[in-house]
């Protein structure tokens, strides 16, 4: 018991030695020495939120909006020069009225200046545009809007490698559209998500809105169904590529199947090869 009263009185008497800083003051430390760039936007006077939204996206635009406990990563974010101070600086020299920007204020009021993750299109002190995204709340009374404030993240490198994901993926359509073969994706429950022009013209325009089976069930004949169901049922166990041909019932014809991970199971993918194809 001893010890315990004793531990206590240190505590004592480190906190008595402690120097006496305003709740401010911290929260201006715990800023400063953030790699999170943060940011605050003051408004006067406070924006009327009674209005209709797009008078309100006006009022955020015209209502004198200024920087408040912008920290050193806003300013390292949006290249601030060197020796000045992002909180002296005009708003609308890196937050300008422009449609992306007016879309982002409308995001906020529909979700009532509470969101994570929204895109924004903004400028840098240098002129370069970034897009960028923010998580957002704000002040709100009586009906107006004081200040908002948040975090902020550049994603321009995300936009710039999703770019090329969606070029690859384009390229990759175009390809399969171009196989003279026809070539069919099914995911995991056994829906047709992809056929290729040579797919519809093997299957039918009306294949597109069938399951797999059905559609094969109508083009196959009948010998094939339960071979070709056990090698698919084998692709997508042991999620191995194979290619078979069905000799009596299908010779002039090559199936190449492979399995397809999808967020739902293992679906799998067919290309159908006529002997002649194989043997150039």
């Amino acid at each position: 018991m001893s010890k315990i009263v004793v531990s206590r009185k240190v505590e004592d008497n480190v906190r008595n030695e402690l120097p006496d800083v305003s709740t401010e003051d911290i929260l201006r430390g715990m800023l400063a020495a953030s790699n999170d760039a943060c940011w605050c936007m003051e408004f006067s006077p406070p924006v009327d939120l009674m209005a209709d939204d797009h008078q309100v996206v006006h009022q955020i635009f015209a209502n004198r909006p200024v920087w408040r406990h912008c920290n050193a990563a806003m300013e390292r974010l949006y290249r601030l020069p060197a020796g000045q101070d992002m909180n002296t600086r005009p708003v609308h020299e890196i937050f300008p009225d422009n449609a992306s920007n007016r879309n982002f204020l409308l995001n906020l009021i529909a979700n009532g200046f509470e969101v994570d993750g929204s895109p924004a299109l903004d400028q840098r002190y240098d002129g370069l545009q970034i897009y960028v995204e923010n998580d957002v709340r704000a002040h709100i009374g009586d009906g107006k809007l004081y200040r908002m404030f948040g975090t902020v993240r550049n994603v321009a490198k995300h936009r710039r490698r999703e770019q090329a994901l969606n070029d690859e993926l384009a390229a990759m359509e175009g390809a399969i559209a171009a196989l003279a073969s026809p070539f069919v994706t099914v995911d995991a429950s056994g829906a047709i998500q992809t056929l290729n022009p040579a797919a519809v013209a093997q299957f039918g325009p009306a294949a597109e809105g069938q399951s797999f089976d059905a559609m094969i069930r109508k083009a196959c004949p009948e010998p094939v169904l339960p071979e070709l169901a056990k090698v698919i049922a084998k692709v997508r166990s042991l999620g191995v590529s194979m290619s078979v041909r069905f000799a009596k019932a299908m010779p002039d014809t090559v199936w190449q199947i492979a399995p397809r991970e999808t967020a739902q199971g293992t679906g799998f993918v067919l290309l159908m090869l006529s002997n002649d194809v194989m043997e150039i």
